[in-house]
């Protein structure tokens, strides 16, 4: 553990900078599997321009570091298997996944884990199933990130979407610009790194599924 203590100032400079995809997805008993997708190539692009030494390569090492801290804590996670991870250097992307076996040991790992999201939140994330119905609180601040203002003309360099998908159907589905896909198993929440801080923790998103 010390060793993501030490990377995570460094990486989460990094991943603030990026774009981010988090992707569930349940079984009908809430067993299911994630992934997380990591895109610097713009913030990369941008290094490459302003730098002259020569060291912008230096990110995509060190965020790939990151990613095998970060499997690794997931493959010592109980109920966690089939954990995954891809660097593509080239073209500046990384992905995370694994499966999870129940609710209680994703939200262990979704609240623990050392990839730095909570960081850029200020919070812990977390999911409740019972019955039917799924709930997802985001666990952020609750008020918008410091000196959020100097970001507002790149917001698009620090976008977030979440998904989620279900072996079943969507029933009902609440929260503000939560678009369901046409079939009823999909669903997706898009907004910035910046923006996502300010959502209210103690609204989650609801769903009620078939």
């Amino acid at each position: 553990m010390k060793k993501i203590v030490l990377i995570i100032p460094l990486a989460l400079s990094l991943l603030i900078s990026c774009s981010i995809t988090q992707s569930y997805h349940f079984n009908s008993d809430f067993s299911g599997n994630s992934k997380i997708e990591v895109d610097a190539s713009s913030y990369i692009s941008l290094m490459q321009l302003s730098d002259t030494s020569g060291t912008s390569g230096n990110y995509m090492d060190t965020i790939s570091i990151y990613f095998v801290e970060a499997a690794n804590f997931l493959r010592n996670s109980p109920g966690i298997s089939d954990v995954q991870w891809e660097s593509d250097q080239e073209n500046s992307k990384f992905h995370l996944s694994f499966t999870f076996d129940k609710i209680d040991n994703l939200n262990n790992v979704v609240q623990n884990e050392p990839v730095g999201f909570n960081e850029i939140i200020g919070g812990k994330p977390s999911f409740i199933a019972k019955g039917k119905k799924l709930s997802y609180f985001f666990g952020t601040k609750g008020k918008p990130m410091e000196d959020a203002e100097e970001y507002e003309s790149m917001k698009d360099m620090f976008s977030y979407k979440l998904n989620f998908s279900f072996e079943g159907k969507i029933g009902k589905a609440s929260f503000p610009n939560l678009e369901i896909s046409e079939d009823k198993s999909n669903a997706s929440f898009s907004t910035t790194l910046i923006d996502i801080t300010a959502l209210d923790p103690k609204v989650p998103i609801i769903f009620k599924l078939k």
